[in-house]
């Protein structure tokens, strides 16, 4: 760059509404960093359209706000560096990344999207994803009707009709979002089934959970809202922002709060606060709230998570299983990525933590 365009850059970065731009840029340093060559503009070409596609409103991981203050003020200094630090660490830590990769990566997988199926009252089932948009079948005494951008919404149109219960289900590689008749919201991540009424006629709007969801709750104090799960949590509010982790087979599951207050299994949440239960006992305790509903915007956040807790989100997320063939529980990772990656892309950034893949299919081998 020359000095008018490293001035002009820093001024881009320091305004927080470009950080779509700034990460668009990191990413590309990041996994293009492993394989530096002698600039090249015909290779270069294809990254600065991309990244200049991102800068015209290409969805890209969002930057944590406590970054932003640092980040921005040295950014041109900070990319240079991890760009140095990059192929230091690529020179001494991993062999060329050429013959190697390509002959462990036979196949790439896709990143997961908005994908669904909504089950009737009869036990008829509508594929969302084929679905077009506009209204889908008369439920009950509601309306419901595909929205665009993966979408689902319910609407009261006959207050006689009796009410019916319908389920939202989102496959592996699948998510979906749906506007109750109250108005509420929930987004539901991967491999989740949400099972609610067509209207909210009790003296509780009660809903059940399997999997994950975010809600933001409409609110009525004279009608709460009620989150059934499948291993006994009950989550209990009036109009709040809160995430639900409640996958089978998990040793945990937990409620993160963002707003409002609620109570799980009688214990009341504060915001800022996650209730984790294990075992049949729930315990409150301080939360990372903005890695709890990382996935709602679009990317993974781990905080020192081990390699199996980092595999079973992909697996959720990819539709891939994944084998072991060296013991790499001692790894931790830390850090954010789009969801919006191939799986390729995912694997080369973990990559840099003393461990390797094969992707075969959708099966995909953890190497030392």
């Amino acid at each position: 760059m020359s000095e008018a365009e490293e001035k002009e850059l820093n001024n881009l970065l320091q305004d927080e509404r470009n950080e779509e731009l700034f990460l668009s840029v990191l990413t590309e340093l990041m996994l293009d960093a492993s394989e530096h060559e002698p600039y090249n503009p015909a290779r270069w070409q294809p990254v600065q359209n991309r990244i200049l596609r991102a800068d015209a409103g290409t969805p890209v991981v969002p930057l944590r706000r406590s970054w932003w203050k640092w980040t921005a003020a040295a950014v041109t200094a900070g990319i240079l560096a991890v760009v140095a630090w990059q192929m230091l660490f690529t020179r001494e830590a991993m062999p060329p990344a050429g013959v190697a990769m390509e002959g462990r990566y036979k196949n790439d997988v896709p990143p997961g999207g908005n994908r669904a199926s909504l089950t009737l009252a009869n036990g008829s089932v509508i594929t969302l994803d084929d679905a077009e948009n506009g209204i889908l079948a008369q439920q009950g005494n509601a309306q419901v009707t595909k929205l665009q951008n993966g979408q689902l919404a319910y609407a009261v149109t006959d207050k006689k009709a009796p009410v019916a219960w319908n389920k939202l289900s989102t496959p592996r590689g699948g998510q979906y979002r749906i506007t109750l008749p109250d108005g509420t919201a929930v987004w539901l991540n991967a491999a989740s089934t949400l099972h609610f009424p067509t209207a909210f006629e009790e003296s509780e709007r009660v809903v059940e959970l399997s999997g994950e969801g975010y809600f933001e709750v409409a609110k009525n104090e004279l009608q709460p809202f009620v989150v059934k799960t499948n291993d006994s949590m009950n989550i209990r509010v009036t109009g709040t922002h809160f995430n639900v982790m409640a996958y089978p087979g998990e040793r945990t599951a937990n409620v993160t709060l963002l707003e409002g207050a609620v109570k799980v299994n009688g214990l009341p949440l504060s915001p800022g606060e996650q209730a984790v239960q294990a075992g049949g006992r729930v315990q409150v305790g301080p939360a990372d709230t903005e890695q709890a509903v990382a996935w709602k915007n679009g990317y993974f956040s781990f905080n020192n998570a081990d390699i199996h807790a980092v595999m079973k989100e992909l697996e959720r997320w990819y539709d891939i299983s994944v084998a072991y063939e060296a013991n790499v529980s001692h790894l931790r990772f830390g850090g954010g990525m789009q969801r919006s990656l191939p799986l390729s892309s995912v694997l080369r950034i973990l990559e840099k933590n003393q461990v390797k893949f094969r992707i075969d299919g959708r099966k995909i081998t953890v190497l030392q």
